[in-house]
């Protein structure tokens, strides 16, 4: 079965839970494109942007490991209490983990990252190389 065939087959069952007064989101997970991120690149580095609102800091971790850039971590659902009812939910909660392999030409130890209004910024320069560090093979 097609990706959207499996869609739609999602969106009737949603909609049969809807009618019958069982709709209950309460346990989506976070999709495999969240958060959803740019990356840039310029001369001198490259700029990665992720949306992670609503996040606190110590809600998610960044690793840069052989040039592969992860941003994981767990968006949490506000406590429920009894007064709480949720006539409809759409926001997803759960753990995320987003991967990117970039180029080799990084520098890993220069990387810098902000967070702030719930966007991430991270800064990885690249590697600058100088003639003084090219090597000159003779030729026989």
């Amino acid at each position: 079965m097609s990706d959207k065939a499996n869609q739609n087959e999602h969106l009737f069952e949603e909609l049969e839970q809807m009618i019958s007064g069982n709709f209950d989101l309460s346990d989506r997970k976070i999709s495999s494109n969240y958060p959803p991120v740019d990356i840039l690149e310029e001369k001198e580095y490259y700029r990665i942007k992720a949306d992670l609102p609503g996040l606190e800091r110590c809600d998610f971790e960044i690793i840069l490991d052989n040039n592969v850039l992860a941003i994981c971590g767990e968006k949490r659902q506000s406590p429920v209490t009894e007064k709480n009812y949720y006539r409809h939910l759409e926001r997803s909660y759960g753990t995320f983990h987003r991967c990117f392999n970039l180029p080799a030409n990084l520098n890993p130890d220069a990387m810098e990252a902000f967070y702030k209004d719930g966007v991430l910024d991270i800064i990885i320069p690249k590697i600058r190389y100088s003639p003084a560090n090219a090597i000159i093979l003779d030729s026989e």
